[in-house]
């Protein structure tokens, strides 16, 4: 009897491990994808938007803001990628100062108490397009990258007055969100 209550556990043990390896794996596959999109969207704003001072610039560079797992994230999505004949470089920022060197400045969820001071004092007077998730007061971003696991969709909100303010050049949103047939959004680096 207590061998059989021995083996009914030990079966009821590997089924909870198994379901949660199930599980795991699915939330680490819905994370992966939401990922891909949003480096994708950070790509095509790479790619579509205008800076003013992008000519005398030798390489574009996306900064991410403290955020150590999306910054590999994205340092592996633009390895070896170009955008207008350029090198594209992501950098891991932890300051303010930091961030007026970039084009892309994105800041992840966990870091939007800090967004109202890189509004404020960074791009005051730098062309530095900042992108944001999942904010809560639109008015500190100039563009927010929304997943809503409710629905399963990533949605997309352009702040036009912050854009204006940073002096940067945004083409019709439809060429920014028009889906690619081919998947790629930029070219091989210049110097790959």
């Amino acid at each position: 009897m207590k061998a059989s209550v021995k083996r009914l556990q030990s079966g009821l043990l590997l089924f909870i491990v198994n379901m949660g390896l199930v599980f795991s794996g699915q939330i680490w596959a819905q994370t992966a994808t939401i990922d891909f999109e949003r480096a994708t969207l950070v790509s095509k704003f790479a790619k579509y938007v205008s800076w003013p001072n992008e000519a005398r610039q030798s390489d574009f560079i996306i900064g991410v803001y403290e955020d150590v797992e999306k910054y590999e994230y994205f340092k592996g999505f633009f390895t070896n990628k170009g955008v207008k004949n350029k090198d594209i470089s992501v950098r891991l920022l932890t300051s303010l100062t930091e961030a007026k060197d970039v084009n892309i400045l994105y800041m992840s969820s966990p870091k939007q108490r800090d967004l109202s001071k890189f509004m404020e004092r960074v791009i005051d007077g730098s062309p530095v397009l900042v992108i944001s998730e999942d904010t809560k007061d639109l008015s500190k971003t100039m563009v927010d990258i929304s997943y809503d696991p409710e629905n399963a969709k990533i949605s997309v909100k352009v702040i036009d007055a912050n854009i204006v303010d940073g002096e940067l050049i945004m083409p019709e949103l439809s060429n920014l969100l028009a889906n690619n047939s081919d998947g790629e959004v930029l070219s091989l680096s210049p110097t790959f």
